[in-house]
């Protein structure tokens, strides 16, 4: 039950991010500055999303105390999403969201070297589960790149920062599992940071001015969805199942961004578009299946423990023992 809630959540959060890419696109279109975009996105998500929402959740709950070394923890997980963002504003702003979700598709493959080498993950090619999860990363990264031949360090750039992202996000929700708060602190953190770069990076103090038009939604809408429910859904996401599970969604995007992309912005659709696309969904389904099988197979072991070390053997024993006697 879990697996197909974890599931849902994040495809409907995948939709969600690319459709707010789409937006910023066009609200980039008309001038507004990514930079400035960053800050305002992270700032409303921060204020009017996450800290009414933090409020009333922990209202009648306890939460546990936050340490000097987890505050710092997060302040560098918000300087890695800082980058992250960066990287992904800038590279959208120069191409398209469709060429973003492209590259940005090399996240599982960034995400599951950085999984084996932190020991979250283990790779044992004789398990047939483990080996359809790397078979379908490889074939998930090779229909990524089928739909573009673009080249985008911006965009490369992110994905890297993306999968580390994903990586430090399960080592600290490990040690502090409060995904709303801390997906509430990280925020604050982004908003700091990606102000002083906004500072030094634009200069025209016109491009701060909040216009009544598509610049405004389109913030609204990244706030919502591209910084409070994706951050938040993805660190549960990460607590439940891991970074390489999360980052696997990232190649749907891709799909999602073509639809978009020739309904709402006008691209053209290419025949390496739809072949790229049909090679993302069979690697998705590779890795998911893998990742059931892993559950299951974890699942089974527990059941054959629980039952080794059950007491009613023993009694039974017992019984039969007095019964002789």
């Amino acid at each position: 039950m879990w697996s197909v809630g974890v599931t849902a959540v994040m495809v409907a959060v995948e939709c969600l991010e690319v459709g707010s890419s789409t937006l910023n696109k066009a609200a980039m279109n008309k001038g507004t500055s990514d930079f400035v975009l960053i800050v305002y996105s992270n700032a409303f998500a921060a204020i009017f999303i996450l800290l009414p929402s933090t409020f009333i959740y922990y209202r009648n709950r306890t939460r546990p105390p936050l340490t000097v070394s987890i505050i710092c923890k997060i302040f560098g997980l918000g300087l890695i999403s800082c980058c992250v963002q960066t990287c992904l504003y800038v590279g959208i702003g120069y191409s398209s969201p469709t060429l973003s979700s492209a590259i940005v598709d090399l996240t599982p493959a960034f995400t599951f070297i950085l999984a084996l080498i932190s020991r979250m993950e283990k790779l044992d090619l004789r398990v047939q589960s483990s080996l359809a999860k790397s078979i379908g990363t490889m074939v998930s990264v090779a229909g990524a790149l089928t739909v573009t031949l673009y080249k985008g360090p911006a965009l490369v750039t992110s994905s890297f920062f993306l999968s580390l992202l994903y990586i430090v996000q399960t080592s600290i929700i490990r040690e502090y599992p409060e995904e709303l708060m801390a997906t509430f602190i990280c925020c604050v953190f982004v908003t700091i940071q990606s102000t002083v770069v906004a500072l030094i990076a634009e200069r025209n103090p016109n491009s701060w001015r909040l216009k009544p038009d598509m610049e405004l939604i389109a913030i609204g809408c990244s706030a919502l969805f591209a910084v409070a429910l994706r951050s938040l859904a993805h660190t549960w996401a990460c607590h439940k199942k891991g970074p390489v599970y999360v980052s696997m969604y990232k190649p749907l995007g891709i799909v999602f961004a073509i639809i978009m992309g020739v309904t709402l912005l006008g691209d053209t659709l290419y025949l390496g578009s739809v072949v790229g696309a049909t090679i993302v969904a069979f690697g998705f389904y590779s890795v998911i299946w893998g990742q059931s099988e892993e559950e299951k197979m974890i699942d089974d072991k527990d059941i054959d423990s629980l039952q080794s070390s059950s007491p009613k053997a023993p009694l039974l024993q017992t019984k039969s023992i007095f019964c002789r006697n």
